[in-house]
């Protein structure tokens, strides 16, 4: 009974800390699109390996070491 009493709690500031997050967000809209002008990249977080986006060719394999 004290699991589900648990889980409860954590889907209320679950629920609280996304209502928080959209009120952020909708506050800084504005603000968003003011800058849009002087956007200079499209961030996002990622973990793990990073992403080539374009192969590069030293001219060694790893057949070559």
């Amino acid at each position: 009974m004290e699991d589900i009493e648990s889980m409860k709690e954590m889907i209320k500031n679950a629920e609280h800390a996304m209502a928080f997050k959209d009120s952020v967000v909708e506050a800084l809209g504005p603000l968003w699109e003011i800058m849009e002008p002087y956007k200079v990249h499209e961030g996002s977080i990622a973990r793990g390996v990073p992403a080539i986006h374009q192969e590069l060719d030293c001219g060694v394999t790893p057949k070559d070491v």
